[in-house]
């Protein structure tokens, strides 16, 4: 048996489409990727320990994906266990490993609890696709992938794993619900705590989202506006994660949203957030190339060095997805590099890391701390 260090191995782009945990039977399918390898193989590690060869999967709607960069190649896989050892604990980490001429090069990452085990309802179909796009089974296991990779995250920046916390644009709670059932995190301001059970857990501008998250999670919810000031304490909070929120902000209100993210935080505080940035924006327009020399070093070159097309921020493009609370021209789809992400962040914290395809193998992740002065 091959022992493994899942923080070991990079964190690629990818998605498990299905992970199902019966007491005896793990199976799913899924796909992984990462620039500029051509992977070839796969294995499946559970908590930690080598199970399987994963089964390879053709998978063309990745390849279409991913054909921005034809000098690397996607691998679809699948796999199927059955084996005494799943009944012993009630979750395990699935860790799928990607591999280029015998190279581990790439991995994608999930917690999978049992079905019976994860016990708090999903929202209806029509409130979890206004926040994800995806709904029922899809909604649970991307929530639950976005879970483990903040998880990592923490852990790899020896984040405290213990505090209050505070979900912005938490939505009907499809990455916040993890926190409440799962222990990776000791989330302090819950109502059956004695740490502030009256400071909110999440926030969002969707008081329908909200009201949902009262009615099936032990914890309060706050509604704040589109812009800043709100009504939430200076100080309060130890970590505040925005998955899927800077994606949506213009640069100026980027910008007058972490001022306020820095009043939350306590001294010592993290702020960890996603954005949409090089990958993101080639998968979504994988027929774009780069202009002038740039294109020609593309296509010459590209294996060694492939031109970023987001310089710095693209945030013109309306988003009509939650046009009832705020107009599609102030809601955005943003694109933004990791330079400029950087050095917004820069202005109001301490940077202490980023990984690229860091949320659900397809956001960019930033790590930032408020200064303890």
């Amino acid at each position: 048996m091959k022992a493994l260090k899942p923080d070991t191995i990079v964190p690629g782009a990818g998605h498990f489409d299905r992970v199902v945990c019966s007491p005896s039977v793990l199976d799913g399918f899924g796909w992984i990727f990462r620039r500029p390898y051509k992977i070839d193989r796969a294995d499946l590690f559970v908590d930690g320990t080598h199970c399987a060869n994963c089964e390879p999967m053709n998978r063309p709607d990745v390849a279409e994906t991913c054909r921005w960069a034809p000098e690397s190649r996607p691998f679809g896989f699948r796999f199927q266990i059955s084996s005494p050892a799943l009944r012993e604990t009630w979750c395990h980490r699935i860790d799928v490993i990607g591999y280029a001429a015998q190279r581990p090069v790439a991995r994608v990452s999930t917690f999978c609890p049992s079905l019976h085990n994860d016990h708090l309802p999903l929202p209806p179909p029509a409130l979890a696709e206004r926040v994800s796009g995806v709904a029922g089974e899809h909604f649970r296991l991307q929530g639950l992938k976005m879970f483990t990779d903040l998880i990592d995250v923490l852990r790899r920046y020896a984040v405290p794993l213990r505090g209050r916390l505070l979900d912005w644009g938490c939505g009907c709670a499809r990455v916040l619900r993890w926190f409440f059932i799962r222990d990776e995190f000791v989330v302090l301001n819950t109502k059956h705590s004695s740490a502030g059970n009256d400071l909110p857990v999440g926030c969002d501008v969707d008081p329908e989202a909200l009201e949902w998250c009262r009615s099936n999670l032990n914890g309060c919810f706050a509604l704040v506006p589109f812009d800043p000031p709100t009504s939430l304490p200076s100080g309060a909070y130890d970590l505040v994660i925005a998955c899927s929120v800077l994606t949506h902000l213009d640069r100026f209100r980027q910008q007058n949203w972490l001022e306020e993210v820095h009043r939350w935080l306590a001294p010592g505080g993290y702020f960890i957030a996603s954005t949409n940035a090089e990958f993101a924006f080639r998968s979504k327009h994988p027929h774009l190339k780069p202009n002038g020399v740039w294109k020609f070093i593309e296509q010459w070159a590209a294996a060694f060095c492939r031109p970023r097309i987001v310089k710095t921020i693209l945030d013109d493009m309306p988003d009509p997805s939650i046009r009832w609370f705020v107009p599609e021209q102030e809601y955005r789809m943003v694109f933004q590099s990791r330079t400029f992400t950087e050095q917004l962040c820069a202005r109001f914290f301490d940077v202490v890391g980023y990984v690229e395809c860091g949320l659900d193998g397809f956001q960019d992740v930033i790590v930032c701390r408020k200064s303890k002065v």
